[in-house]
């Protein structure tokens, strides 16, 4: 597919958009921005779809971009965006959702650069022998397990029921969500959607083979 527009990339900005319940700016942005769009077909598509051309908007869509097409029949049978979105495929819509997750978790990894090894008090850490994870109530006593490397700090792919870090960690943590309007809540979507988040740590052992 065809990189479109933002800096989330394509497939996290529509999935942010489904967190916030953005189901009109969903729409737009999976049939893409025209000025940005190099098939000539799809771009006409996109424009006719921009000034309320249905019909024109599908007889141009390039026939490869299934779930586009699908979107428009449902808008042109008189369906509701929230309908028209909800519809896709869930497979589709968890990836949108996991593309989301994944672009949160690496703005906080590039928060720890370059000390992906250094705990704090507040942090959750993972042991990477059986991939438990506990709260770190004392970061100095914990840290020569860090150092080599039995345990690491994490970050969370976020998620209703992730474990929650506390102190500085939890902040930070916060105000990524802060900054893209959601809450933890927000990914407890209807229609099995869903997702519940989990922990990952901010680094991984290269072992050799």
């Amino acid at each position: 597919g065809e990189q479109r527009y933002g800096s989330l990339g394509n497939s996290a900005t529509l999935g942010l958009m489904l967190l916030r319940g953005q189901f009109k700016e969903f729409c737009q942005e999976l049939l893409g921005n025209p000025q940005l769009i190099r098939d000539a077909n799809w771009q006409a598509a996109a424009i006719a779809y921009q000034r309320g051309d249905l019909e024109s908007a599908l007889q141009l869509l390039p026939l490869r971009m299934q779930e586009e097409r699908r979107l428009l029949r449902l808008l042109q049978a008189g369906g509701s965006c929230r309908k028209a979105v909800l519809a896709l495929p869930r497979k589709l819509l968890r990836l949108y959702l996991s593309a989301c997750q994944s672009h949160l978790f690496d703005r906080l990894l590039e928060q720890r650069l370059p000390d992906l090894g250094q705990l704090r008090d507040g942090d959750i850490a993972y042991k990477h022998a059986n991939g438990a994870c506990f709260l770190v109530q004392d970061s100095a006593s914990e840290q020569p397990r860090a150092d080599c490397f039995e345990i690491s700090p994490t970050a969370p792919l976020y998620g209703f029921k992730v474990m929650q870090a506390e102190g500085a960690t939890a902040a930070q943590e916060q105000l990524v969500l802060d900054e893209m309007g959601l809450s933890l809540d927000s990914w407890k979507l209807g229609g099995g959607l869903a997702m519940p988040g989990e922990r990952r740590p901010l680094r991984v052992p290269l072992l050799q083979p």
